[in-house]
């Protein structure tokens, strides 16, 4: 095949998926950053999956007190928030209580000692 062939190959095959580079760079995660990703997802599908004694205490959706709760954790493990902060931050957000914040405050800790044990951040909240 010619160059002059060649090239133009390449040209109506940019036209029609894109420049030549796209064609070369499908994927460009390296595949250690990939499995690491699906690691991180299936742990995080699995803590926000997880059962919690008294989470019926907690209206609305489990997964949307679960994900506020899990993106709060660092907070918690660092001791700049405490689980009653906790719990004013979620009012504050349009989560609501059917028991006395006295009884949320279990579930919550109960799930905050579950998210430290399964990413090996052991909290102490008893």
């Amino acid at each position: 095949m010619s160059k002059a062939k060649h090239q133009r190959i390449i040209e109506e095959m940019s036209k029609i998926w894109g420049n030549e580079r796209s064609l070369i760079q499908i994927n460009n995660t390296p595949p250690e950053e990939k499995s690491s990703d699906d690691k991180r997802n299936k742990l995080k599908e699995e803590v926000l999956a997880h059962y919690i004694s008294g989470q019926q205490y907690i209206n609305g959706s489990q997964r949307q007190w679960k994900e506020f709760v899990l993106y709060r954790f660092n907070q918690v493990y660092e001791k700049k928030l405490t689980v009653q902060d906790l719990i004013v931050l979620m009012k504050n957000v349009g989560v609501s209580f059917n028991q006395p914040d006295k009884l949320v405050y279990y579930p919550i800790r109960d799930y905050l000692i579950y998210i430290g044990k399964k990413s090996k951040k052991p909290l102490d909240l008893l």
